[in-house]
């Protein structure tokens, strides 16, 4: 019997690439990549408790969120490119919302026009990834936009990027296999980048409640708007994630 034609998710087209973790035969095909999610799921959560900014700006955050801890739940449920879609799809919104809600506090732009960035930026972001493929490159560039605007602002807002820094800095020991155990599925690089970007995106939300104008030196300002854009470039398509059959080449 040919083991592989049993697995759930097989019927539908397989994403070509995975991280680190080993791909099971099963409902979950990435446990520690899938859990890690419920991070999202919190924040989701807390953003629409919070009662403190504007319903604008909590809804966007909300619903991005939510549909980030949907699509990247799915994306390692399933090890599936419409998963991928998904996910890389719900990242645009997360960055999109972060964009909108820094031009909206900047130029004092009307709700409708913030609604026309907002979603028309998420559906040109969309086709951009469909044709390209370069979703990572597109999504740092968005929240480099977003580090320019808001480098006189509130310090929190610095706080969320040095978080997602750190965040990065897993997602590329995953993907590189400096930190790599294959069989390891409860914690994983790819996992703990989960936990530290949900914390980045409260961070996130949580900076537009400020309005001191402390301004970051300009060349950490440089380093981290560079980083943001350019180094997701840095990683070919073969590089970001590591071919299923090298992890099964050995078994």
């Amino acid at each position: 019997m040919n083991i592989v034609n049993t697995c759930f998710w097989n019927r539908f087209e397989g994403n070509p690439y995975s991280f680190c973790e080993k791909q099971l035969c099963g409902i979950i095909v990435e446990p520690a990549n899938t859990w890690s999610n419920v991070g999202y799921l919190i924040v989701a959560v807390m953003i629409f408790s919070s009662s403190h900014t504007g319903p604008r700006a909590r809804g966007r955050f909300f619903w991005s969120t939510l549909a980030l801890f949907l699509g990247s739940t799915l994306f390692h449920m399933s090890g599936t490119f419409w998963g991928k879609f998904l996910d890389v799809g719900a990242m645009f919104c997360l960055s999109m919302a972060i964009l909108t809600t820094s031009l909206e506090r900047k130029y004092k732009i009307e709700r409708q026009t913030g609604i026309i960035i907002f979603v028309g930026g998420i559906i040109l972001s969309l086709i951009y990834l469909y044709f390209v493929r370069l979703g990572l490159f597109l999504f740092g560039a968005q929240l480099a936009a977003s580090t320019i605007i808001e480098r006189r602002n509130a310090k929190r807002f610095w706080k969320s990027l040095i978080c997602f820094a750190g965040a990065f800095i897993f997602w590329i020991m995953d993907v590189k296999k400096i930190w790599c155990d294959p069989d390891n599925h409860f914690i994983s690089g790819h996992a703990v980048w989960h936990l530290l970007a949900a914390v980045a995106i409260w961070f996130f939300f949580k900076s537009y409640q400020a309005e001191d104008r402390h301004r970051l030196p300009r060349l950490c300002h440089a380093i981290v708007s560079f980083s943001l854009a350019y180094v997701p470039t840095m990683l070919n398509d073969e590089a970001q994630f590591l071919p299923v059959e090298k992890l099964q080449g050995s078994e």
